[in-house]
């Protein structure tokens, strides 16, 4: 069964709950998920969908989930056929319902489109071929109620066209176009439906050099191509974003190599233009190590976002950022949450009806990730978001090109898709706390106690610690309340639990913010060798003194002769501080008295008289 990625694996990473409309939940099953796309539906609620390797029988399928608008899952579909399937893109549809497009295949792909009602019912799916391998990125609804499609076609042999598909609104072909000529990556990336009706999109091309280009091509309604214009230098560049402005323009985003690193770190692109192409402004943002934009969207008042991941401080998982870039290029801040624990990356990011931000994405480990949905304020609060300074500077050169554009024979055919319901597992991630913590553990001192030591980098609405023990890492009793210090930049504590049980000690810390919201952090041990403090008289006579430390419990008391026989034996199963010892029919000699509690065993040595 799948891992429980709870309270203690977030502890790391969260967002600050600030009202019912933020929050953030995952779905998924035992084997690794990713969410790819999301859009808004008519109801306010969201719909994502992406690949899952959980539920299918060896092979990817298409895994769609619909969500209110507080987040609460409310179905989920897995679309299939008998080979690969993966999904990258969904567009909400007039009616409620959602189409999203992708591939599948093995060794001969066919361009997908699935189309489901507001309950998730499959109302049609097709298979589209135009007599090669080919897929789709992207997929919008058209203002008529058809879908517009943006992905590739691909021979056999390497070559590859972009390539855009219009459908009604029921799949059926009205026309497609094969983009640029047949080279090696020129997909169609993110397409969109401009104000004019027409369609703007992205794609790879070279402009006469050995690297990609960005390219930004501009169709009419009918197809017909408009204009095209690339972005680029001496590396390769690659889009991963576009939305289309309030201003009538264009923005791009998405990432360049550095060819002087070693190894070539990966950059983040972002690119603005107005409504006829002309750049406004073209930019790279270097980071400290590669950097992955992956979607982009607008502000209310004109800025626009980027987002995706960038690598944790280990390098070992993907964490999220987002940044606000103003109309001139200048990077107003960017947020990053850190975790070295789990990967929480974001795949695409929307501005939502009511004006803040919803996000699909991908969190969990290598192996077994799950669907990530998170809902955000319109300011980004992060709670344990630290903010990055990031440099930017002038990237490219604007260059016109004419693109190829002509007609492609597409077929379409049913693909048999059949449609199933999973039990997945959902978690709200959103019940934890804004705390981040860095450092914590249970150190046994020379004198039989446990210093506590934690050390935080974020506090924000914090109110109180509660430390809980344990003797068998089951039964936790509360040990000690702390008030939370919430400095600015963190704090450090210390606690000297001057009482722990003999043998091994679990401890964990618990942190419970102002609104009544907690967490609990992972579980430190300590052991202690003792199961007593002293015994007196020594030599005894009449009664031996076995004073015991105030918590054990559940102790056995062995006497030994000097050759080895067992004399006496007793159990004390209360708690007792000073515990007398009947040795009056002993003979006279030197004794060993083992005390055993659970697997700690120790001895004294006393002589009778």
């Amino acid at each position: 069964m799948r891992k429980h990625f709870t309270l203690i694996a977030c502890f790391f990473i969260s967002l600050t709950c600030i009202n019912a409309q933020t929050f953030m939940k995952s779905v998924g099953g035992s084997a690794n998920d990713a969410a790819n796309c999301i859009a808004q539906t008519t109801d306010g609620g969201f719909i994502m969908a992406g690949d899952t390797y959980s539920f299918g029988l060896t092979k990817s399928d298409v895994l769609i989930t619909k969500f209110d608008a507080t987040g609460n899952l409310l179905w989920n579909k897995r679309c299939g056929s008998s080979d690969y399937d993966h999904v990258f893109c969904i567009t909400a549809t007039t009616d409620g319902g959602c189409a999203v497009s992708g591939v599948s295949g093995g060794n001969r792909n066919y361009l997908i489109v699935i189309k489901l009602d507001a309950s998730g019912n499959l109302e049609w799916s097709k298979f589209y071929s135009a007599s090669t391998r080919n897929g789709a990125h992207s997929i919008i609804q058209t203002p008529e109620g058809g879908f517009v499609i943006g992905g590739y076609a691909e021979t056999y042999d390497n070559g590859s066209w972009g390539y855009v598909l219009k459908t009604d609104f029921s799949g059926n072909v009205e026309w497609s176009k094969r983009i640029f000529d047949r080279s090696y990556y020129p997909a169609v990336q993110t397409l969109v439906v401009t104000k004019d009706s027409g369609y703007a999109f992205t794609a790879n091309e070279t402009a006469g050099g050995a690297y990609y280009d960005i390219f930004l091509i501009k169709l009419d309604k009918t197809g017909k191509f408009k204009w095209a214009k690339s972005v680029g230098g001496i590396s390769t560049d690659m889009p991963t974003g576009l939305i289309e402005t309030a201003d009538g323009g264009f923005a791009v985003t998405g990432f360049t190599f550095d060819i002087e690193s070693t190894p070539q770190y990966q950059f983040m692109y972002i690119l603005k233009t107005d409504k006829d192409g002309n750049l406004n402004f073209s930019k790279r943002i270097k980071g400290e190590n590669s950097d992955n934009a992956k979607t982009i969207a607008e502000t209310e008042d004109g800025n626009i976002l980027i987002s995706g991941s960038i690598p944790s401080v280990s390098g070992s998982y993907a964490n999220f950022f987002v940044s606000e870039i103003n109309g001139e290029g200048k990077i107003l801040w960017t947020k990053t949450v850190s975790s070295d624990t789990a990967s929480f990356q974001a795949t695409k990011l929307i501005r939502t009806s009511a004006g803040d931000y919803a996000a699909a994405g991908i969190t969990g480990k290598n192996g077994s990730n799950d669907f990530l949905l998170m809902r955000f304020d319109s300011n980004f609060s992060l709670c344990g978001a630290a903010n990055a300074k990031r440099k930017s500077e002038d990237f490219g050169e604007l260059a016109d090109r004419v693109v190829t554009v002509s007609n492609a024979n597409t077929s379409v055919f049913n693909s048999g898709f059949a449609v199933f319901e999973d039990e997945l597992i959902y978690n709200s991630l959103c019940d934890i706390l804004p705390v981040k913590l860095t450092a914590f553990t249970a150190i046994t001192e020379k004198n039989n106690m446990v210093s506590l030591q934690w050390k935080t980098t974020e506090e924000i609405n914090s109110s109180f610690i509660e430390i809980y023990r344990s003797n068998d890492g089951k039964n936790y009793s509360l040990l000690t309340k702390l008030p939370a210090k919430n400095a600015l930049g963190g704090s450090d504590y210390n606690y000297l639990d001057n009482t722990p049980f003999t043998g091994t000690n679990y401890y964990k810390l618990k942190f419970i913010d102002k609104d009544g919201k907690y967490s609990f952090s992972d579980v430190k041990t300590a052991n202690i060798n003792k199961a007593f403090v002293r015994i007196f008289p020594n030599p005894v006579k009449d009664w031996l003194h076995v004073q015991l430390n105030n918590n054990t419990i559940n102790i056995k008391l062995k006497i030994y002769s000097a050759d080895a026989r067992l004399v006496l034996e007793k159990t004390i199963t209360s708690i007792n501080a000073d515990e007398l010892i009947d040795v009056r029919k002993l003979a006279a000699g030197t004794y060993s008295l083992n005390i055993i509690e659970g697997n700690t065993r120790s001895n004294q040595i006393f002589i009778k008289n």
